[in-house]
């Protein structure tokens, strides 16, 4: 067996650098493409999941601010996305989607015939049978609103690696059926629900009523065209005050719920409507108490009286306007006392 020798180049002299050299930097550089594409992976997935909950989190506002704003008179859908949605990003609202939900069972059947359940059955005097219920205005589904939300993006990093991109799409239903008047196709919220609920009843309800409405009209046309319109027009189309003031109306409101056959309401209902064209019992401590001809004189009042003052700060003369002010306070008195 032959014997090792050790030389003096293969002593370890201390502090003396060894001359011989190791691997690691040749492994630094094998590894390094391995390196930043496991870095390149953490970006994409962080760069995912923000992008995947922005989605989730405006396909609710999609569907939530379509229902704040469900009134016919705006429209969502026109708004524009969130500073932190941009564009190519969308945001929609699909009101045709009608979830599929499952047929009740047996107990659920038996439970929705209950008389709790189902309250009085509303039976036709005439005929003698139940009145006819307009299910599908009851059905909640109706009101389903789908918010959608989508995203489409190029990744950040390592742009050519399949599929180049991220794409997400997120559904997000509401049931929204409240019944309120424009989800029943009513024209106000003081419109009758019940000839919407029972089609029967509305029927006959605008047969019995089509004497009254025909007058109705007839009067109406009467007010809008008739030979007194020109004397009328101080009430919601004088032009000094619409210059001054904006379009304004003095017209008299009536009571609401003031859709009643009882005498004794009809009688209420016209003494309010008597009060407000005539006003209170004198004396009387405003003109706001004094009915139409009150509200009239204390508008005239105001406007002329800013008029005279801005015609005095501009070094004007407001003599046409103080035999007004004159007028309009002699008879404001007589409407107090």
């Amino acid at each position: 067996m032959q014997a090792y020798r050790t030389t003096t180049r293969d002593r370890v002299v201390p502090g003396k650098r060894s001359g011989r050299r190791g691997l690691a930097p040749l492994e630094l550089v094998l590894s390094l493409p391995v390196l930043l594409f496991v870095m390149g992976l953490m970006i994409l997935i962080g760069w995912a999941a923000t992008f995947k909950v922005r989605t989730q989190i405006h396909a609710r506002e999609a569907a939530w601010r379509s229902i704040w704003r469900a009134n016919p008179r705006t429209d969502a859908q026109d708004m524009p996305n969130p500073p932190g949605f941009p564009a190519p990003a969308q945001m929609s609202v699909d009101r045709s989607h009608v979830p599929s939900i499952s047929v009740p069972t047996t107990q659920l059947a038996l439970y929705d015939q209950h008389a709790v359940a189902r309250g009085p059955m509303l039976i036709d005097p005439q005929s003698g049978r139940g009145l006819r219920v307009d299910q599908d205005l009851l059905d909640v589904r109706r009101g389903m609103i789908t918010g959608q939300a989508s995203v489409e993006r190029g990744f950040p990093v390592l742009g050519q690696l399949p599929p180049r991109g991220y794409r997400h799409e997120v559904d997000f239903p509401v049931l929204d059926n409240c019944w309120q008047f424009w989800q029943m196709n009513l024209s106000s919220n003081d419109s009758r629900r019940s000839l919407r609920l029972y089609p029967d009843l509305a029927g006959r309800w605008q047969n019995v009523t089509a004497m009254h409405t025909a007058r109705f009209r007839q009067l109406a046309t009467a007010l809008r065209s008739g030979l007194n319109r020109r004397g009328m027009d101080l009430f919601d189309r004088d032009g000094e005050l619409a210059s001054f003031y904006g379009n304004r109306d003095y017209y008299p409101r009536p009571p609401r719920n003031a859709r009643t056959s009882d005498p004794a309401d009809l009688s209420r209902f016209t003494d309010r409507l008597v009060e407000q064209i005539q006003g209170r019992v004198r004396p009387r401590e405003s003109l706001n108490q004094a009915g139409i001809p009150g509200a009239l004189t204390r508008d005239f009042l105001r406007m002329y009286r800013e008029l005279a003052r801005r015609a005095r700060m501009n070094g004007q003369s407001d003599a046409a306007y103080i035999p007004l002010i004159q007028q309009l306070e002699s008879f404001e008195s007589t409407l107090l006392n």
